[in-house]
């Protein structure tokens, strides 16, 4: 049973991205605003972090949604997103967050066991396909 006080996984996974957005960050001056701005590619990111691609959308959307971050370029065919770190997620901040961000988070996860499985059947295929010396009987 999971205690109320628990910190919700989408909560936790929106410190580490924004760490990490900080520390990979540089100082910029907007409109004689100094900032910092984030460049690179998110998904790479959550690579690094260990942290799953369908992820991606619902940490983004709630940092986003938080106001924590602000895309300036999105990225994309080799060039990197722009994001403009504007302040660390809290737990106050993430409380006014609407509640669809938790079943999007639980959607994630059961793309990402689907496409867990899935890798496990194409590795199991290549075993049985290299152990049989290349040739898979397959009904005609």
């Amino acid at each position: 049973m999971e205690v109320a006080t628990n910190t919700p996984a989408l909560f936790t996974h929106c410190e580490t991205v924004y760490k990490a957005m900080l520390a990979k960050s540089v100082e910029a001056v907007f409109e004689d605003v100094s900032c910092r701005v984030y460049e690179g590619a998110g998904t790479k990111l959550f690579g690094e972090l260990g942290l799953s691609v369908p992820y991606y959308s619902n940490v983004m959307t709630a940092l986003k949604g938080m106001d924590c971050v602000r895309q300036l370029r999105r990225g994309g065919g080799g060039a990197p997103s722009q994001w403009l770190l504007l302040q660390p997620p809290t737990r106050e901040l993430f409380a006014g967050l609407p509640d669809a961000s938790e079943k999007g988070l639980q959607a994630a996860q059961e793309q990402q066991r689907y496409n867990d499985l899935n890798r496990r059947i194409a590795k199991l295929e290549k075993a049985v396909f290299d152990r049989e010396g290349g040739s898979l009987d397959r009904p005609a």
